[in-house]
């Protein structure tokens, strides 16, 4: 596999992930606070692993978890998302 290609599909699959966070945010809120519960409820070599692998993913879960205003933690999420959609964006001159 090229360079080229490896890195169009870390992007793909990068924006699936933010696509199915969002519709969870959309649809299954209470999803995503069973899923940080989960999340928290690992053992710490699992979590580190898992933490390491999706941390923006987890970085969104924490966020959805506080109890921060609703259009706060909104905002955060969709910067979150954007800078790593940017970064894994495999079209940008280098």
């Amino acid at each position: 596999m090229t360079e080229a290609m490896f890195n169009v599909t870390m992007f793909l699959l990068a924006a699936l992930l933010w696509a199915a966070f969002g519709v969870l945010l959309l649809w299954r809120q209470d999803y995503l606070v069973e899923l940080w519960n989960s999340f928290r409820g690992q053992n710490l070599l699992l979590q580190g692993i898992e933490f390491i692998l999706l941390l923006p993913w987890v970085c969104a879960l924490w966020l959805w978890n506080t109890g921060w205003l609703l259009s706060v933690r909104i905002l955060l999420m969709l910067g979150l998302a954007w800078v790593n959609l940017y970064m894994f964006w495999p079209w940008k001159e280098r």
